[in-house]
């Protein structure tokens, strides 16, 4: 479990899947992520700048 800003949560991997749960307490939002193992244009996995970006528009 890490804090990725207001949400506990974790990155994992499964056999052709990349993904990300989180959990925000505070507003009692829970945020999934599942993608394809495909990169992102620079070499990342791509559940994680996904979840980022989502994490920004539902937590405040």
């Amino acid at each position: 479990m890490a804090r990725f800003g207001q949400l506990f949560g974790r990155t994992g991997e499964l056999p052709g899947f990349n993904s990300f749960a989180g959990y925000d307490p505070a507003n009692n939002v829970t945020l999934v992520v599942s993608t394809n193992l495909a990169p992102t244009p620079d070499g990342r996995d791509p559940a994680t700048p996904i979840a980022r970006t989502l994490i920004g528009k539902v937590c405040r």
